[in-house]
């Protein structure tokens, strides 16, 4: 269940690389279509294709390094008997389970106003009683 207004749900920020992809993409065999090309569009082409794929795969080093490495370091300093998985080289995830959205409107932004410091104000659970019992008109 989503409030559409939490940020929460939204983090970390995101970032699919090339591996991240299902199998059955055009993108999975660029590289041999490219070679096929005429060399200027190849050179034009595989330029575009290295520029992405390098970009996507340095942010996900920085992912892994910060929100995986030292975080899982804070976690192990201050839960010494947790067991911090390996890292999977990917931020491809998704959520579990069939989506419920609850779209929030101007009478729930009247009453859960973000005042520019509250950043947790659509992520607390009166937020979420609220807009479940109107979408679903819940007693």
């Amino acid at each position: 269940m989503v409030n559409t207004e939490d940020w929460v749900p939204e983090t970390p920020l995101t970032v699919q690389t090339l591996n991240d992809i299902n199998t059955a993409n055009p993108i999975s065999n660029a590289k041999s279509v490219l070679k096929q090309q005429q060399f200027l569009v190849r050179l034009y082409l595989n330029r575009i294709y290295n520029k992405m794929d390098k970009a996507s795969t340095k942010t996900m080093k920085h992912y892994r390094t910060y929100l995986g490495a030292k975080v899982g370091g804070y976690v192990r300093k201050s839960l010494p008997n947790v067991v911090v998985p390996n890292l999977m080289y990917s931020s491809n995830y998704s959520t579990a389970g069939t989506p419920v959205i609850l779209f929030a409107d101007d009478a729930y932004h009247q009453q859960f106003s973000f005042t520019g410091s509250n950043f947790f104000v659509h992520h607390m659970l009166a937020p979420y009683m609220y807009l479940l019992q109107k979408q679903y008109h819940l007693p």
